[in-house]
């Protein structure tokens, strides 16, 4: 019969699984007492004045959704998702979209004091956008985009703040289509989770 040998633990034979737990464990001990990361999300309705897409320039309604995570309340990351609300398209061959999103990620600084009601997040951003459109046919017009996202809040409370987002957005050309380009300003709300 074979003797198993006992083997011990190290903490420095799985550093993946300690900063794994750390993470998981780590900010929620954080968050109470020192404000170290706070994680937030939020909704928002938007109006993008400049949306070109194909040759195509017009105007048009978004809805969005997003989470931000902010680190010392001076750093922050947004991820955000946003849909195109085809209703309210006009522009050149606005009849012809049936469907769009941008998806986006940012990364910035907080410009306020500590413990401010006002604060003014600026963001480099980059994500994808996508516009779906009939003319002979079914096309999907797919681009990166990269630019600048502003989104000054006011906190209403310590878990609740209204924002406001400027966006620039510049579409780039790719294999998959033709460039985006989009312009927008929105006004949502922000519910601080952690």
């Amino acid at each position: 019969m074979k003797k198993l040998k006992s083997r011990q633990i190290k903490s420095e034979s799985n550093p993946l699984l300690i900063l794994f737990i750390l993470l998981l464990i780590g900010p929620c001990g954080y968050a109470q007492s020192s404000d170290l990361l706070q994680i937030s999300v939020g909704a928002s309705v938007a109006y993008a004045p400049q949306l070109k897409f194909d040759g195509n320039s017009g105007s048009s309604g978004l809805g969005s959704v997003f989470a931000d995570m902010e680190v010392k309340n001076r750093f922050i990351g947004r991820i955000q998702f946003s849909s195109l609300l085809i209703s309210t398209l006009v522009g050149d061959q606005s009849e012809k979209a049936t469907a769009g999103y941008t998806a986006n990620g940012s990364l910035g600084y907080i410009f306020a004091p500590v413990p401010a009601k006002f604060r003014i997040p600026l963001m480099a951003t980059a994500g994808t956008a996508s516009i779906t459109y009939r003319s002979n046919g079914t096309f999907r017009e797919q681009c990166i985009q990269i630019g600048i996202t502003a989104s000054p809040e006011y906190n209403l409370s310590p878990r609740i703040s209204a924002n406001a987002t400027f966006r620039y957005l510049h579409g780039l050309t790719t294999a998959d289509g033709n460039p985006i380009d989009q312009t927008d300003l929105s006004i949502g709300i922000k519910f601080r989770i952690l």
